[in-house]
């Protein structure tokens, strides 16, 4: 950073130590001249920039679902960004604000609220996983169906038949 940015940095308090409070610019703004010295780490996005980066956010998982049923998650709403996010998704579909259901990849504005789906697996006390990625933060949704009701096992029933023989 040359010394002119420095002093301008100073001038408007961007990047000064803790306790040493702002300046205000000479002219009272930030103009093309000072943003051009002052990008990258300096320039907070508060001052004018963009933030596609959501906050974090949290599928519930589900446990002992049924096999080969479609279970969709609870919503987790969008916060933290001031501009769209880009969004995207393996293994499963999502649904913003209770629109269509779509793999394909869409965007997201904050506020608004996402659901993800798939199928659980056929199989029984298996996972299914769906990851959801907005503005590069993801969560996997995960779903495990249910034990084998028959007790498990190696799912071989045996049956034993009983003849009976009249004398």
């Amino acid at each position: 950073m040359t010394d002119t940015a420095k002093k301008r940095a100073a001038a408007i308090g961007v990047g000064l130590p803790p306790g040493i409070g702002p300046l205000p610019p000479p002219d009272g703004t930030i103009d093309a001249q000072d943003r051009g010295q002052l990008a990258g780490s300096y320039l907070p996005a508060a001052s004018g920039g963009t933030d596609s980066t959501p906050d974090a956010f949290s599928f519930a998982d589900q446990t002992g679902v049924q096999t080969s049923s479609v279970i969709t998650s609870a919503p987790v709403t969008i916060s933290g960004i001031d501009t769209t996010s880009a969004v995207s998704i393996t293994g499963g579909e999502y649904s913003i604000d209770g629109g269509a259901w779509t793999s394909a990849g869409g965007s997201v504005t904050v506020g608004q609220q996402i659901r993800v789906r798939h199928t659980s697996s056929a199989s029984y006390s298996t996972a299914t996983n769906t990851a959801l990625t907005v503005g590069g933060v993801s969560d996997t949704f995960t779903s495990t169906t249910q034990s084998n009701p028959g007790g498990g096992g190696s799912g071989t029933n045996i049956i034993i038949l009983r003849r009976r023989v009249r004398r």
